[in-house]
């Protein structure tokens, strides 16, 4: 999400658990009726280890400590189902409204978009950007990440993971939260929020991170710490999180590594926002303003398995693709994108949109061919094909999928001690 410098620290502008809040009593008073409670079991978590020193680890071979079995949910337990609307007979129009309201904006692989919308049932839809069919996923709220979908149920603290089609495959008491869906579907992250008081709502309240392997049912339970963003790698191995320890000695961004052992801090600062994941590496592109030192302001990409940093020149309202990195400028009314080359970061192409962007509320498919977008002017999500970069031929020695382009000055930004957090 776009950094804007103010004189308060950045947040995104549309998270899931703002949406959350937000939708919730309009949901209540535009369904008709109420969906029948649902069942689903979660065993006891148990603290990980408190100490442990943190360097990025390989895929683990055990359980880590700490950990405890979650029961699969019954094959007899009822889930709500999911109903194809079928495809409009007449040819499509471009670009389409693909929904009424609000902004919640996903892309499941390169195939669907997920929307939430009200008509004709409020809830969580699948979209075929070809077709416009449309198949109702369920009530609530939730987001698409590489070919699952995670649905929350905000009024039984139920979450529910949909494959491609939109077929329920597992359930989850997470309570109501904010979710992070790896992109293989095999990991989910959520948030067990404190009791703690806060002095204002600008103080994030401290949670405890929990992390469900959905293949073996064992969970993790890390922190606790304030959490502003987090965000799986885009190869599932990495919990990404921008955050700070509870007493505020400690802030930056943090990853918990692929053998679940604690929180590690690699990159320490304050006013980091607009996470963005590099999908198919361990790398992200994340803002930093307000540093007090303006080298140290920008667009950084970062791997996170060197804790390797590189500055991006590049504006700060991005997205990224397999292949390129989206920017969203504004002028008077317009709006157009630009495409850089992911690893030269070359402008590659360019496209004018139809109409002006309501706040951050956009998301580019991974094959850029799609750009969905919540319109300023009508209030609608509006769908519209993008013109890709031209592909460029391998060349001998191209980059490895952790690597970072050689053409900018690079620095290591690394947490002076390795520890979990408090």
């Amino acid at each position: 999400m776009a950094a804007t410098v103010t004189d308060r620290p950045p947040s995104r502008l549309v998270t899931l658990s703002v949406l959350v809040l937000a939708l919730a009593a309009l949901l209540s008073c535009r369904a008709e009726s109420t969906p029948a409670p649902l069942t689903a079991t979660r065993g006891p978590v148990t603290e990980a280890a408190a100490t442990a020193t943190l360097v990025p680890d390989p895929a683990p071979t055990a359980p880590p400590v700490g950990t405890v079995a979650v029961p699969r949910p019954s094959p007899s337990t009822p889930f709500s189902a999911a109903g194809a609307l079928g495809s409009p007979a007449a040819p499509l129009e471009r670009p389409a409204i693909i929904a009424r309201c609000c902004g919640v904006i996903s892309w499941l692989h390169s195939d669907s978009v997920v929307v939430y919308d009200l008509q004709p049932e409020p809830g969580l839809w699948l979209i075929d950007p070809e077709t416009l069919e449309r198949r109702f996923v369920g009530r609530g709220f939730g987001v698409a990440v590489g070919r699952s979908i995670a649905l929350l149920d905000p009024e039984h603290g139920l979450t529910t993971v949909f494959d491609t089609e939109g077929r329920p495959i597992d359930r989850v008491e997470t309570g109501w939260t904010r979710l992070a869906l790896s992109p293989h579907g095999r990991s989910l992250a959520w948030l067990e929020v404190t009791d703690e008081r806060v002095p204002s709502s600008f103080v994030v309240q401290s949670a405890h991170v929990v992390v469900l392997d959905r293949e073996t049912r064992r969970t993790v339970r890390l922190g606790p710490i304030r959490v502003q963003e987090f965000a799986w790698s885009g190869t599932s191995s990495y919990l990404v999180i921008i955050g700070e320890t509870v007493d505020g000695g400690r802030a930056g961004l943090w990853v918990v590594p692929p053998s679940r052992s604690g929180l590690q801090l690699i990159v320490e600062g304050r006013f980091f926002a607009n996470l963005q994941v590099v999908p198919d590496r361990d790398e992200v592109i994340v803002t930093r303003v307000l540093s007090g030192h303006p080298q140290e302001d920008g667009v950084w990409r970062i791997d996170l398995v060197t804790a390797t940093a590189n500055p991006l020149p590049i504006p700060t309202n991005y997205r990224v693709s397999r292949e390129a990195i989206w920017v969203l400028e504004h002028s008077g009314g317009d709006a157009r994108l630009l495409a850089f080359t992911l690893d030269d970061i070359e402008p590659c192409a360019t496209q004018e949109l139809g109409e002006a962007v309501r706040g951050d509320a956009w998301e580019v498919s991974l094959d850029s061919r799609w750009v969905a977008y919540w319109s300023a002017q009508s209030g609608h999500v509006r769908l519209e094909p993008l013109t890709p970069c031209p592909q460029e031929p391998s060349r001998t020695g191209s980059r490895g999928s952790n690597a970072l382009s050689s053409d900018s000055s690079s620095r290591r930004i690394t947490s002076s001690a390795k520890s979990t957090a408090p």
